[in-house]
């Protein structure tokens, strides 16, 4: 018997543990769907189409290097052709008699070797390959600085929503117990049937802006889910500490920014693909001059050639002949179109000096811009958070009031109303603060 309860016990505790393991690895394979924000940039990073997009242009760009290289090494090429005289060419003598001459079948073989020693073809490929790498690596880095500012502002779009929604849930339970309130006071005849009517006409309201943040919130999903390239079976589900993010007051990132120094423009990618397409014309300009150089190249051929009168004893004997050769080409007069593509390319590279200027006056519009709408928001936020609390302090005071008989309950609905349009307002400001922290962050080229 106590060989069995002890088997039993056993069996019991592997059940227990068996359980606690499932559950576990269930509320694991559950919340692998739950992101924070770097969650959401790391999926981004991976499973993002325009990022995708970037990282194949990379290979295509690495593979056309490739390719344009190639023109250094060996070009070997193999012709062959068979051919059957019907009637042979005919040779005129210098005693003006005709003679027909050749074998009625041959078989000619060609293998030919090319090597370039020097052309301005060549020369630009291999001068302009880590050009071309470097510039489709910065492309890269630019997709991926927007992809972070759109996740961004699409992952704290969604927060915003659901704290809407429960801004608007709070609002609603607040009303439904006031109706309820004023329903029991109106039959209790304390009050007259209109803050009956008043109370379902601001319940009606809440409801119907509460409708509309879910709308919306499922609005902001599918527009995160677009963004990071979402496309799992298991619905997104995103999380984040609001009340972490409501406390801005002891954050010093909100307020440290505000004394950021001008951006830098070598922190730009704009900045560094602008220098790769400097270095691209210049290049594209050597070229041009290049063109009046000669270019030189060796060659090599062997030829073995099968020829017979008759076509059943073509391949018994051949006569090969070989050559090796170098080709020497010198441009004299092209009809001055290599002087016009020459100042075509100065006209270019003149042109990249004033693309700096330019950037530079829009990075410094952009950083002041940006600074100026991020002081502004955060300005804002600290109005805004005095007027919620304020709020809050005069509904709980006036309902206390109503209740006693002191307040009507239009004065209650006034401070209902001002209660959620602070509170909205405060999110929507909060938001608004780390949304356009994101762009001055962009501005002064601190994504990395």
């Amino acid at each position: 018997m106590k060989c069995i309860q002890k088997i039993i016990l056993i069996i019991a505790v592997f059940s227990v543990f068996a359980v606690l393991g499932s559950n576990s690895q269930s509320a694991k394979s559950s919340g692998m769907n739950s992101f924070d924000l770097q969650d959401c940039l790391n999926y981004a990073l991976t499973y993002s189409p325009m990022l995708q997009q970037s990282r194949i242009d990379k290979d295509i760009t690495d593979q056309t290097v490739k390719s344009r290289v190639s023109q250094w090494f060996p070009q070997i090429n193999a012709n062959a052709t068979l051919q059957h005289y019907f009637q042979t060419p005919v040779f005129l003598l210098n005693t003006g008699q005709a003679m027909r001459s050749g074998a009625v079948d041959n078989n000619p073989y060609s293998l030919q070797l090319n090597q370039v020693l020097f052309n301005p073809d060549a020369w630009l490929a291999s001068n302009t390959a880590g050009k071309y790498r470097k510039q489709a690596e910065l492309e890269y880095v630019n997709q991926y600085i927007n992809m972070v500012v759109a996740t961004t502002k699409s992952f704290y779009a969604v927060l915003l929503n659901r704290k809407q929604i429960e801004v608007y849930q709070a609002d609603v339970e607040r009303l439904k117990q006031g109706l309820k309130d004023s329903q029991s006071q109106y039959e209790s005849g304390v009050v007259d049937k209109t803050d009956v009517k008043r109370a379902g006409i601001s319940l009606n309201n809440s409801l119907a802006a509460l409708q509309q943040s879910r709308q919306l919130l499922n609005a902001s999903y599918a527009n995160l889910k677009a963004v990071i390239g979402y496309n799992e079976p298991v619905e997104l589900q995103i999380h984040v500490d609001t009340a972490v993010l409501a406390q801005y007051e002891s954050r010093t990132d909100f307020l440290a920014d505000t004394v950021m120094p001008l951006p830098q423009m070598e922190n730009r990618v704009e900045y560094q693909m602008l220098k790769v397409r400097q270095e691209l014309e210049k290049s594209n300009l050597a070229y041009e001059r290049l063109w009046y150089v000669p270019s030189i190249s060796l060659f090599a051929s062997y030829n073995p050639t099968f020829l017979s009168q008759d076509f059943s004893d073509l391949y018994k004997e051949y006569y090969p002949n070989s050559l090796i050769g170098v080709t020497l080409s010198v441009p004299i007069f092209d009809g001055l179109k290599r002087k016009r593509q020459t100042n075509l390319a100065k006209l270019n590279l003149k042109r990249t000096e004033w693309d700096f200027l330019d950037l530079e006056n829009n990075v410094n519009a952009e950083y002041v811009q940006a600074m100026s709408i991020y002081k502004s928001n955060l300005e804002n936020l600290r109005f805004l958070k005095i007027n919620k609390d304020e709020a809050e302090e005069v509904y709980n005071v006036i309902k206390l009031q109503y209740n006693e008989g002191v307040k009507t309950y239009l004065d209650v609905t006034t401070a209902q109303t001002d209660l959620l349009t602070a509170q909205i307002s405060f999110y929507n400001a909060l938001f608004q603060v780390l949304s356009s922290r994101i762009d001055v962050q962009k501005s002064i080229g601190a994504i990395k």
